[in-house]
C-alpha cells in the first residue's frame, strides 16, 4: 500500500488548496482507526519450524523431539547446570543486603526514641497490640533480667 505524501498548509494557500490538504489529513486519520493493532491480525507473520508465532504461542508449542539431541545426557547437565548458576546468583545477590548473623560487629546505634515510634505486638494467640517502640525495648529489658535472676 502506497502512502500519498500530504502537501504542507503554508501562507497566502488558496483556501480550496488548504481544505483540500485537511481532507487528506482526516482521511488518512480515518484509515487509522480502521488498523487493527492485534499482533494475530498481522499477516506474514514470523514462524519457527512451521509454528506461526501467535499471542498464544507458548513453549510447547515447539516441540524438539529428544531423539533429535546428539548428546542428551550433556544437555540435562547444561541445563542443570544453568539452573544451578541462576539459583546462586540469586541466592547472592538476595544475600548481599543482608545482615550478617554476628551482631557483635555491628556499631551501636543511639536512637531518640519518641511516642511517634508506634509498633504492632502479636501474641501469638490472635491478640495484636499497639505500644511505643520505646516501651517495646523496655519491657524486653525487664524480661532480660527477670530470665538473668
Amino acid at each position: 500500500m502506497k502512502i500519498e505524501k500530504i502537501e504542507l498548509i503554508e501562507n497566502g494557500m488558496e483556501l480550496v488548496v488548504v481544505r483540500k490538504i485537511l481532507n487528506q489529513v482526516i482521511e488518512r486519520v480515518n484509515e487509522l482507526q480502521k488498523i487493527s493493532n492485534s499482533y494475530d491480525d498481522l499477516e506474514n507473520r514470523p514462524a519457527i519450524d512451521g509454528v506461526t508465532l501467535t499471542s498464544e504461542t507458548t513453549f510447547e508449542d515447539f516441540r524438539i523431539p529428544i531423539s533429535s539431541l546428539e548428546d542428551f545426557e550433556g544437555f540435562e547437565n547444561q541445563i542443570m547446570k544453568t539452573a544451578a548458576d541462576a539459583a546462586m546468583k540469586t541466592v547472592r545477590e538476595a544475600l548481599e543486603g543482608k545482615l550478617d548473623k554476628d551482631f557483635t560487629i555491628l556499631r551501636q546505634r543511639k536512637y531518640e526514641l519518641d511516642e511517634s515510634m508506634l509498633v504492632a505486638v502479636d501474641t501469638g494467640k490472635g491478640e495484636v497490640f499497639k505500644t511505643t517502640l520505646g516501651d517495646l525495648l523496655l519491657y524486653m529489658i525487664y524480661l532480660k533480667r527477670k530470665n538473668e535472676e
